[in-house]
């Protein structure tokens, strides 16, 4: 095996540790009431307090760092410069959408509680990943 592929093996192994690690901490690293709150039966329950601010800045953290893992991730399974810009003004759109969801339903109080258990597994979770590396595995497969 090359060198260059050990490094690449190397870089992606501790990346998905660096993701895994993430979420198995994620109530030890990062503030969250509602994990909790949906853990149990939300729907009997009054909405917990919340320091909006800080829940704010520790999803955006969370995401930055899952988007940091991933990116790194796909860039050593696809290593495509293009791709890279791409899967970055890509990540960027989301998070600014899903925030302004995420606003949203936490401050108008959306009767619905889908668009908020959504909108927040998106922004804490690297599922982005999973689509990224399904679609430019397909794109590769396709394109001569």
């Amino acid at each position: 095996m090359k060198q260059t592929n050990i490094k690449r093996l190397v870089i992606g192994l501790l990346s998905l540790i660096a993701l895994i690690l993430i979420r198995n901490f994620e109530t030890e690293l990062f503030y969250d009431p509602l994990i909790s709150y949906f853990k149990q039966n939300y729907h009997n329950l009054p909405f917990p307090n919340t320091d909006y601010t800080l829940l704010y800045i520790s999803y955006t953290v969370r995401f930055l760092l899952n988007s940091f893992f991933s990116i790194a991730i796909l860039w050593n399974i696809f290593q495509k410069q293009a791709h890279l810009k791409i899967i970055s003004i890509i990540y960027l759109t989301f998070y600014i959408v899903l925030l302004l969801l995420l606003c949203y339903s936490l401050h108008f109080k959306a009767d619905n509680l889908q668009i908020l258990i959504y909108t927040r597994r998106f922004l804490i979770h690297p599922i982005l990943l999973l689509i990224f590396i399904g679609a430019l595995f397909y794109q590769k497969r396709t394109t001569p």
